[in-house]
């Protein structure tokens, strides 16, 4: 009996030992299991858009008359590099050569005698060749950093020149939230995707190349030059179902209310008068469609430039047209006609394009664009309306 007991007492120990085993080594492998969980912007705060009171509601502008005119100040459109840092010291050049050589050792053997490091912030500068280079130490680097697409910045304390192939900023312009828009679309419209507008001081920073550099003084100039900018104040309708009829609408809304009527490569876009206004195209929608807004604002773009509005910024819900973009290039001919093409284009490609001679006071309408050609869950398709308006900008005492 005894010793039945003592082996029973064995057995209860080694199972009471390899249950404390067991949980140790569950405590252990749950102390040691690594959490992947990546660390990103909340959701709310990613999708936070200064530009969104201004931009997003057609009635933020709608005091603007169809034709109107702005006083420009001497200062305005004035672009700056912000991160030059501090002056070179004065030296001399004479007669500077050197043969096939990346941009940043040449700047090193120009600056070896005055005691400055130079420093490359990134890799595969260009070569370049240069003979009998003369003057001060500062213009010599301003023109040879030019010349091989790159900027430097000074440091006169740790005697450091750093060259870069971007370079920081600030585009000052008139205090008019208008000009801004119409600058940013534009920018934006041009491929640079870097534009942060400051709505105090009404300036836009900017981290740019040297040739996106040329390409943002061309279009200041072109501004000042032009003194033209239209404004389309831009609403996007998702309508179902997809298999109404058209025709039936037109007809309600009115003969001869509509001015033309263009094909593009899918769908189709009316012209109305100001007086015949698309709201009333709206209006007669209904029964054979229903319509859904998603997304309205305003876009507005200098003569011959391309303006951007990118659909999701304005969106009710962004992720259904995140990918969605309107782009619109304009020719001013005059203070009554434009040419215009307008495109809608995806992250998969564009959808479509039209061509079309419009005055300043019609109004635009696009119709019959399927809607999963944007990506919308909807069994309909795509109404666009732009509002066109012409903006003249004159310098002070003109």
């Amino acid at each position: 009996m005894k010793k039945n007991i003592f082996y029973s007492l064995i057995f209860s120990g080694l199972l009471i030992a390899v249950a404390v085993e067991a949980l140790a080594q569950n405590v252990v492998h749950s102390r040691i299991t690594p959490v992947n969980k990546p660390v990103s912007t909340t959701f709310s705060a990613q999708h936070v858009n200064l530009e969104s009171p201004f931009r997003c509601d057609v009635k933020e502008v709608g005091d603007i008359e169809v034709m109107t005119t702005l006083s420009l100040g001497t200062n305005d459109f004035v672009l700056k590099q912000m991160d030059t840092q501090d002056a070179l010291p004065r030296f001399e050049v004479n007669g500077f050569s050197f043969d096939t050589m990346p941009i940043d050792e040449a700047l090193q053997l120009l600056v070896k005698e005055a005691n400055i490091k130079v420093y490359a912030q990134d890799r595969l500068y260009p070569e370049l060749n240069a003979s009998d280079l003369f003057g001060e130490l500062e213009p010599v680097v301003a023109e040879l950093t030019r010349a091989g697409d790159v900027f430097y910045k000074y440091d006169a304390a740790a005697k450091r020149l750093t060259v870069s192939k971007r370079a920081q900023f600030e585009l000052n312009l008139p205090d008019n939230r208008t000009v801004v828009f119409a600058v940013l679309d534009a920018l934006r419209g041009g491929g640079i995707k870097t534009a942060v507008p400051n709505w105090h001081n009404h300036s836009i920073m900017l981290t740019l190349s040297r040739a996106e550099e040329q390409k943002v003084s061309s279009l200041m100039k072109q501004i000042l030059k032009e003194g033209k900018l239209l404004v389309a104040d831009t609403k996007v309708f998702a309508l179902s179902p997809a298999k109404a009829d058209w025709q039936d609408v037109v007809t309600r809304f009115g003969a001869g209310r509509i001015h033309t009527s263009s094909n593009g490569m899918v769908g189709k876009v009316l012209t109305t008068g100001h007086k015949n206004k698309v709201e009333g195209l709206l209006a007669m929608l209904p029964p054979n469609f229903k319509a859904e807004l998603l997304s309205e604002g305003i876009a507005i773009v200098p003569h011959g430039w391309k303006m951007r509005f990118d659909v999701g910024r304005c969106a009710r819900t962004p992720e259904r047209v995140s990918s969605l973009s309107i782009l619109l290039n304009t020719q001013v001919k005059d203070s009554q006609k434009a040419e215009v093409t307008v495109s809608l284009d995806t992250a998969a490609g564009d959808i479509s394009t039209f061509n079309v001679w419009t005055a300043i006071d019609e109004e635009l309408a696009i119709i019959g664009i399927p809607g999963h050609a944007a990506g919308l869950d909807v069994n309909g398709e795509l109404f666009v309306t732009l509002k066109l308006r012409f903006i003249r900008l004159v310098p002070e005492g003109k």
